[in-house]
């Protein structure tokens, strides 16, 4: 196996994921991600390119329910709580909607897999997210990262 970095992880995540929800492994997925990752399918379509988590999505599973977690406090809660296979948010959204328990833990609870993207990123932020961190209990629970330790090969 090759370990694969850069916008290559996006799109093997979403493959996997892809795997996961057609062969019901899974029914709900948490993905966490630095601000500028989340991809603006509009400006995608305008380019004919795909940036971002959104737009991959968007490109390799269209048929896939997802919520974005933006916006106010109440807009946020709202799409905590919509029914949707995938819910993203970034890095710092996801620890203050901890914090402040828009994200009740129940919540967080439910989910069957939480992806972390530049999981470096989010240890490097604080004590407060590495003690998050230990609160996934999900059944499949993985990170990613651009920073390229060694590679595997199998």
């Amino acid at each position: 196996m090759l370990f694969r970095s850069g916008l290559n992880k996006i799109k093997d995540s979403i493959a996997a994921l892809k795997f996961l929800f057609q062969n019901r492994i899974i029914s709900s997925t948490l993905i966490v991600l630095p601000v500028g990752f989340l991809g603006h399918s509009e400006k995608a379509k305008q380019l004919g390119v795909s940036l971002g988590w959104i737009g991959n999505l968007e490109k390799y599973y269209s048929d896939i329910s997802y919520s974005v977690i933006s916006g106010k406090d109440d807009e946020r809660l709202d799409a905590w709580n919509k029914s949707a296979l995938v819910h993203i948010v970034d890095h710092k959204t996801f620890l203050n909607d901890h914090n402040s328990n828009i994200l009740e833990e129940q919540r967080l609870a439910n989910f069957d897999c939480v992806i972390i993207d530049e999981v470096q990123e989010l240890l490097n932020n604080s004590d407060k997210s590495k003690s998050v961190l230990k609160e996934i209990n999900s059944n499949i629970f993985w990170t990613l990262s651009s920073i390229e330790i060694g590679r595997a090969h199998v």
